[in-house]
């Protein structure tokens, strides 16, 4: 039988961990950058300009979530 030292068998814990926090800081980073406020010029022209929406409704739909984007574009086009 033989006799496996200690420190053979225990894992390196601590570059587990450093690899841990390094990828949670990546990924922090990541998210700020895609949240983050970015100022754009004015536009003389509405970005949305959908003139014909409508809904469509397939074989297998048994709900629907009224309203969105679409709905609110409407909305805002009828009251000025």
């Amino acid at each position: 039988m033989s006799v496996v030292p200690p420190e053979a068998t225990r894992r390196k814990r601590t570059k587990a961990r450093d690899r841990n926090r390094k990828l949670l800081r990546q990924r922090q980073r990541r998210l700020l950058d895609r949240i983050a406020p970015r100022p754009e010029p004015e536009r003389e022209t509405p970005m949305i300009t959908a003139a014909n929406i409508h809904y469509e409704f397939g074989e297998r739909v048994q709900g629907l979530a009224v309203g969105g984007l679409s709905a609110l574009l409407l909305l805002t086009r009828r009251t000025g």
